[in-house]
């Protein structure tokens, strides 16, 4: 899952380049430039930004019906942090996750690269790779876009993105754009809308 668990902002650049015209994803794959972490006051007031942030009052429910559903139908499920947040903002983001929803996550996938979009893309590639299968929430078109086209290539596995109704991708945005959502891509109104089906599908077997 993304780290749309915190209060943030939706995706200004994707609603711009969806606004212009503009290609949201590259053609192709290829590994984002690794970078360092940042330093000096502006990194300083950055963190102590994020150090505030509100939590997403859905969040914990929607953690709640993952691990129910993998518990009740006694599935080998895996929760996972996945966050493109900049390697500067590692520390505080880990220790108000952990913080705030204790053992919930197996794993914490940090981006360490240029690329937000390109790290997630690089980290489902990976998960999938494993012979996994994946299930991702976002806010963000573009990782939503680019995890399905990695989908494509792993067509044994099951992948499903819920990608959180935002301003920028409103249905209005992505007509204007001519942008259609692969099926695997479910828009869904909040966390405990994707807790919802999630349970549904696997209840079903279809994950």
């Amino acid at each position: 899952m993304d780290g749309i668990h915190f209060n943030a902002p939706f995706p200004t650049k994707t609603a711009l380049m969806l606004l212009r015209g503009q290609k949201l994803i590259p053609d192709n794959f290829a590994e984002p430039e690794k970078i360092e972490a940042a330093s000096g006051v502006l990194t300083w007031l950055t963190t102590r930004h994020y150090s505030f942030r509100g939590f997403n009052s859905d969040g914990g429910i929607y953690l709640n019906m993952i691990k129910n559903a993998r518990d009740a139908y006694k599935r080998n499920i895996k929760i996972a942090v996945l966050t493109g947040r900049r390697p500067e903002l590692h520390m505080v983001t880990k220790r108000r996750v952990t913080q705030r929803y204790e053992d919930s996550f197996d794993y914490f996938f940090m981006n360490n690269t240029s690329s937000a979009s390109g790290y997630k893309e690089s980290v489902a590639r990976k998960i999938l790779d494993g012979g996994n299968s994946m299930v991702h929430i976002d806010d963000d078109l573009r990782v939503a876009l680019r995890i399905a086209r990695a989908s494509e290539e792993y067509s044994d596995q099951q992948v499903v993105i819920y990608l959180k109704n935002n301003l920028s991708n409103g249905q209005w945005l992505l007509a204007r754009a001519g942008v259609e959502l692969p099926p695997n891509i479910i828009p869904v109104g909040s966390l405990r809308d994707a807790g919802v089906d999630f349970t549904r599908r696997v209840r079903l077997g279809k994950i």
